[in-house]
């Protein structure tokens, strides 16, 4: 039955997916109230659910845009489904905004195999992915990814392996700026967030275990299709270039 209703996109789909996260997101904030005798507690409790809306609605654009999910809504159910699997993530405000620059650059690179607006798309890229990291360190290895997508399309002009260098410093300039206004210590700022944690403290019962499981499940089957289509794509490049 939830595969016949998410089968294709419609309003009414858009407006179910509202609800159900207005749900689930009442029912995790809900369980401490502590936030509610503050104003400015409350505007970012709305702002949170807006960002994770809106991160959905883009995970759902890009899908369509490039026909990964043709007509239906699937992928908006799978965004909620993982919401749903780990609840905890709406108690982290950074990285939910991590997440939601990261799908903008996202967007950004996947557009670029149309190769239109090359430099333009890889410069929004890079610089949404070095902004992310600002909110959650560690997303500026998805850097990677904007020089695998040179490779893939456009590296035979040396000024698109430039941009990514000069979005750094943009944001970094901006960065300083800000610190500097506001007296906030960004060195400090960097170091205290960029430290490797192998430990594991977060599965401490069988719903977290589970959750984990699943999500591993099909994050691994959906990377080992992205390495094995690569590795056609990189085969078919090398077959080009030899032919030139």
């Amino acid at each position: 039955m939830i595969t016949s209703v998410f089968r294709k996109s419609t309003p009414l789909i858009l407006f179910l997916v509202v609800i159900l996260m207005l749900v689930f997101f009442f029912i995790i904030i809900f369980q401490d109230l502590s936030w509610i005798n503050s104003g400015v507690s409350i505007v970012k409790k709305g702002g949170l659910f807006f960002i994770l809306l809106g991160s959905i609605f883009i995970t759902n654009f890009v899908a369509k845009k490039n026909g990964l999910s043709k007509d239906s809504s699937y992928t908006m159910l799978f965004c909620f489904l993982f919401l749903l699997f780990f609840p905890s993530v709406l108690g982290n405000m950074n990285l939910i905004l991590s997440n939601f620059f990261i799908l903008l650059a996202l967007r950004r690179l996947i557009s670029l195999q149309s190769l239109k607006e090359s430099k333009e798309k890889i410069f929004d890229a890079s610089l949404w992915i070095f902004v992310a990291s600002l909110f959650h360190f560690w997303s500026i290895l998805y850097i990677i990814l904007v020089f695998i997508s040179i490779i893939f399309h456009v590296a035979r002009d040396y000024r698109n392996w430039v941009l990514p260098f000069i979005a750094f410093f943009a944001v970094g300039i901006i960065s300083i700026a800000v610190s500097l206004i506001f007296n906030k210590d960004l060195i400090g700022y960097i170091t205290e967030n960029a430290v490797l944690n192998f430990n594991i403290d977060y599965f401490t019962n069988t719903y977290q275990n589970v959750a984990f499981s699943i999500y591993l499940t099909v994050a691994l089957f959906f990377v080992i299709s992205m390495f094995a289509s690569l590795s056609s794509k990189l085969l078919f490049l090398l077959s080009s270039y030899k032919k030139i």
